[in-house]
């Protein structure tokens, strides 16, 4: 639109809603991509669009996407726009005024949704009230309107009350799916007695108009349009006219012909709108510059809805790694294919794809019970490298250089990944310009080949567990085996050990019985060279003669010689076999244990003479 069509167009809407504040005045119309008819109906109070209000005409230059909507419609002049006349006057207000336009310039379009806006409608409908309970920062607010009003009356009732500008009100839980604009009958919304609503306001909101495609307009060349009169007119009331005019004021002397209204054209003009540089701008839906990817998709979702609404596919939020993670490398039963939605805002596919085709309710029903959704933005390099980049890690280098052959002019993408032979895999590649039924025909096809290929390795998961299952029990049974030798081989080792300790403790034991019967044998010989030889019976004086009772019971008779210390006694009785060690020698009268005596003294001295009786004992 050129500047001066601006220009023109601010000084109409700052007399029509006598808004002083130029600022405020050029935010409205931006806001509503300098729509003159959607600016004025979200400035005036709704006190002001009373219903009293019988007819609105006037003369316009542009398309509607609707034309089937308008009430009349009937030419006025085969010559180009120069000028109209606004007049506009209800029970407190009155305005009227000329004005001129340039040749390039033309007005907006006033639909006739538009003054369904103001509480109108064309339909015959037998008024009722429909009760509204809207929750507001956990505030609730109760409201009963007609069901012959609109959303937009519905949402300018909710701006007086709540104090939030209308163009930043937005409305959310309603029952229905579908696109809800405010120019939408509560009628049609085929809404319950009471519905219950949430207000979001939202500063970054776009113009429902540019969210929903429903309502777009053109500017047409000057050279080429035709002027045209709509009207839309209110029987109920008195045959007074009361409403808004808009002339057109022939200056121009060329007479171009008028053409027939058509289809085709119509749809060329609003293809070229929707792709126009007028449209509003959104930010980007993902970031170019993150490190948290999760962050970034979660901007990615709130972004999407903020443009196609609350009825979207439900997005993965987490990297491409966690998605497949979670969809494909599971057990065969338990997965689902990804279908990866490669966004981009530079294509002119992407809006319709995404309004009509990819949030349509099927599509995101069928999506929902059968898919995963994993969503990239593709509009910046960056992003478009990460992309390449993870499908090369995950699908292969074939796969990577497929999308990337579908960059730039194919996009938006859906791709749908399955697994095949333990294999991630695109199987299908599903371009932005498919409509709805080849959409849901590619997506049944997808599931259904992913299908087939889930139950061929559900058949061969469960074989391989057979064959684990088998494996495993001999595995364990060898394992079980392997036990028992090793307990039976503990054991010989562990007896081994015991018979070897036996023996090796027996052979000690003998060694040193050896070795005590050496040393005995050595010391009997010493002592046998040491004690002198028993006297001779013959021999009377000086000698002592000694009878041992023996442990046996046996007796034995030694004679000494008086004078003889005592410790010839103990080497004979050693000889005999009786050492101090083990035996002890005891006497009666006087009893004592002769072992303790001094051996060194003689028999006379412990008065073991002439002839005693000693008893031998063990210890």
């Amino acid at each position: 639109m050129a500047e001066v069509a601006r220009a023109e167009l601010l000084s109409t809407f700052q007399e029509i809603t006598r808004i002083e504040d130029i600022q405020i005045c050029i935010d409205t119309l931006e806001q509503h991509s300098w729509n003159l008819d959607e600016a004025v109906q979200s400035a005036i109070p709704t006190d002001v669009c009373s219903p009293s209000v019988d007819r609105i005409a006037f003369d316009t230059t542009i398309v509607t996407t609707t034309p089937s909507a308008i009430a009349t419609a009937t030419s006025t002049t085969n010559t180009t726009p120069t000028g109209y006349h606004v007049s506009y006057n209800d029970n407190e207000t009155s305005y009227s005024k000329s004005y001129s336009l340039s040749s390039t310039s033309t007005s907006a379009l006033f639909k006739s949704d538009s003054f369904s806006e103001m509480g109108y409608s064309q339909q015959t409908v037998s008024p009722y009230q429909l009760k509204f309970i809207v929750e507001h920062k956990n505030d609730f607010v109760d409201l009963s309107i007609e069901n012959t009003k609109t959303v937009g009356f519905l949402k300018k009732e909710l701006s007086r009350r709540l104090s939030i500008p209308v163009n930043y009100l937005q409305l959310k839980g309603w029952p229905s799916c579908s696109k809800i604009t405010d120019s939408c009958i509560l009628n049609e919304l085929n809404l319950p007695q009471e519905t219950k609503l949430k207000v979001h306001n939202t500063q970054n909101k776009a113009a429902t108009s540019s969210q929903t495609g429903s309502r777009n307009t053109v500017t047409a060349d000057s050279s080429k349009t035709t002027s045209t009169s709509f009207g839309v007119s209110d029987n109920s009331n008195s045959q007074k006219d009361k409403g808004m005019e808009i002339d057109d004021n022939d200056d121009d002397d060329d007479d171009d012909q008028v053409d027939d209204y058509d289809d085709d054209d119509d749809v060329d003009l609003i293809n070229e709108y929707m792709w126009n540089d007028t449209q509003p701008k959104f930010g980007p839906l993902m970031p170019e510059d993150f490190t948290d990817e999760t962050v970034a998709l979660e901007q990615f979702t709130r972004g999407f809805i903020d443009r196609f609404g609350e009825c979207h596919p439900e997005f993965y939020i987490g990297s491409l790694d966690d998605a497949i993670k979670d969809s494909l490398m599971l057990k065969a039963k338990e997965r689902k294919p990804l279908a990866v939605y490669l966004h981009d805002d530079k294509s002119i596919l992407t809006n319709v794809f995404c309004s009509k085709v990819l949030c349509s309710l099927e599509v995101v029903s069928y999506l929902t019970e059968n898919f995963f959704v994993w969503a990239w933005d593709m509009t910046n390099d960056k992003n478009k490298k990460r992309l390449l980049s993870n499908a090369t890690k995950h699908f292969g280098s074939v796969a990577a250089m497929q999308i990337k052959n579908y960059i730039p002019n194919q996009l938006p993408l859906l791709l749908i990944i399955s697994r095949a032979r333990s294999t991630n895999e695109v199987s299908t590649v599903i371009q932005g310009s498919t409509n709805l039924d080849e959409l849901m025909s590619n997506l049944i096809s997808a599931f259904e080949l992913f299908q087939d290929q889930q139950r061929k390795d559900m058949v061969e998961e469960d074989k391989r567990e057979i064959r684990e299952s088998i494996k495993q029990q001999q595995d364990e049974a060898y394992a079980a085996s392997l036990v028992a030798d090793r307990l039976k081989e503990e054991r010989r080792q562990r007896d081994m050990e015991i018979e070897r300790e036996a023996q090796e403790k027996k052979d000690a034991e003998e060694k040193e019985r050896v070795e005590n019967e050496k040393s005995k044998a050595q010391k009997r010989e010493m002592l046998a060279k040491e004690l002198p030889n028993e006297p001779s019976e013959e021999c009377k004086d000086g000698i002592t003669q000694i009878r041992f009772h023996l442990p046996s019971g046996d007796f034995i008779t030694r004679r000494f010689r008086g004078h003889e210390p005592l410790r010839y006694l103990f080497y004979f009785l050693t000889l005999k076999g009786y050492p101090n060690d083990d035996f002890k020698v005891l006497s009666r009268f006087p009893p004592q244990d002769v072992t303790q005596l001094d051996e060194q003294k003689s028999f006379e001295q412990l008065k073991l003479y002439p002839q005693v009786t000693l008893f031998i004992a063990e210890r």
